[in-house]
């Protein structure tokens, strides 16, 4: 989840100043039509964002970045049929460089332009991602204003933790030509449940409960040995009750406001390996690195390499996506083994997949009863090594150590 540039109790989705600021959005949103609406949805944005933009810089990067990458936009959309295609493997590159040297204002030391005048834009990787799908999309939509992007890139529900978007459908939310299928009076009564039901999962369980998790525990190194398996096994848990209990309040509060938004989560817990994990968590996120990553470059091996090297390089590329993602997250350290640990696990099951004769051949788990407690027991080892990568993530790197040895004695 992204990580705020500045405190955020000023404004959070349990506060007062959010609350109004959503029933307002309901208002305008659902009262206004054509270009007041949209007016007024930027109001609402601008609003938002000015709880979080605090520096005259910020504001400075931020308007040239969607500057920039507006006009870059329509540029592309007047010479579609003309541009080569992989100027937008280009353009893909381009703006992931620009959300590492923001993130990380050491990177690359004094070539980042950011290195003396550090700038923190709230959002930063939902931004870099709704750019690379406007890019990729203009064409697609006849409205390309200046407005509509804005309000695409700043939509104030969805702007610090996703879900993430695509452009197009954003477009068609916001004009009124995509609706949810109920969106009647009968939307209103789900919507608010489902905003009760984030807020309880998100601060009445998952902070209340934040202690018995790993990250939560103090003195690390004297607790014990089972203390410790149960706060590594409780943080994912409690990771999942915080980021869906967000969701469920926005997606609630977009609903109403008659955005029907994608969802991002698809009972992660029941995954049996790491490549459904990807694809029931966070489900938006992998989907754009899906798209706008491992999908071209997967086209061009196929289209390039000999067939003899495509598995490998194929395989390559999962590995290469999902470091992609753990980064994403953030340029640490922890993230990045993160992203290698979730990388090499999606590896060795393609590894598997190519081999599944011979592992089938193999198991010992035979007929439906054995293939269900092979499942299981495939969901059970899915989960503990999705909770052994959570230490990189949570912990800082001088106790990752201490806690295994606390974990695994040896």
């Amino acid at each position: 989840m992204e990580t705020l540039a500045s405190d955020p109790a000023t404004l959070g989705v349990n506060s007062w100043a959010f609350g109004l600021l959503g029933v307002l959005g309901i208002v305008l949103a659902r009262t206004l039509t054509g270009a007041g609406r949209r007016v007024a949805l930027l109001a609402c944005n601008l609003a938002f964002l000015a709880f979080f933009v605090l520096r005259a810089q910020e504001a400075a990067v931020l308007a040239g970045f969607v500057g920039a990458t507006w006009g870059l936009a329509r540029w592309k959309a007047a010479r579609a049929d003309r541009l080569p295609a992989a100027l937008m493997g280009v353009v893909s590159v381009a703006l992931w460089t620009f959300l590492f040297l923001v993130r990380d204002p050491e990177l690359l030391g004094a070539a980042n332009p950011f290195h003396h005048l550090p700038v923190r834009l709230v959002g930063v990787s939902y931004l870099v991602f709704r750019s690379i799908s406007y890019v990729n999309e203009v064409e697609l939509v006849e409205d390309r204003s200046l407005l509509g992007y804005v309000n695409y890139l700043l939509f104030f529900p969805t702007l610090l933790s996703g879900p993430i978007e695509r452009w197009r459908r954003h477009s068609q939310m916001e004009t009124g030509d995509l609706r949810p299928d109920d969106d009647g009076p009968g939307v209103v009564l789900p919507a608010l449940h489902r905003i009760a039901n984030g807020l309880i999962l998100k601060f009445v369980l998952a902070d209340n409960l934040w202690s018995l998790g790993i990250a939560g525990l103090q003195d690390l190194e004297t607790v014990a040995t089972p203390l410790l398996w149960f706060g590594l096994l409780f943080q994912f848990v409690l990771l999942y009750l915080d980021f869906a209990g967000y969701c469920h309040i926005v997606l609630g509060l977009a609903a109403l406001m008659g955005f029907p938004i994608v969802e991002n989560f698809d009972r992660p817990f029941l995954a049996a390996n790491m490549q459904e994990f990807w694809e029931r968590w966070h489900i938006s996120l992998s989907a754009m690195v899906r798209d706008y990553v491992f999908t071209p470059l997967s086209k061009v091996v196929i289209m390039r390499a000999p067939r003899t090297s495509q598995f490998a390089l194929i395989t390559g590329i999962y590995f290469f996506s999902t470091v992609l993602i753990g980064v994403w997250h953030d340029t640490t350290l922890g993230f990045l083994l993160f992203g290698v640990l979730h990388g090499a696990a999606l590896v060795a099951y393609q590894l598997k997949k190519k081999n599944k004769k011979r592992w089938k051949a193999l198991t010992p788990f035979k007929g439906p009863t054995g293939e269900r407690l092979g499942r299981w027991l495939a969901v059970g080892s899915t989960y503990v090594f999705l909770s052994f990568t959570m230490l990189p993530w949570i912990l800082p790197t001088d106790r990752w150590m201490p806690v295994l040895r606390g974990l695994l004695p040896w």
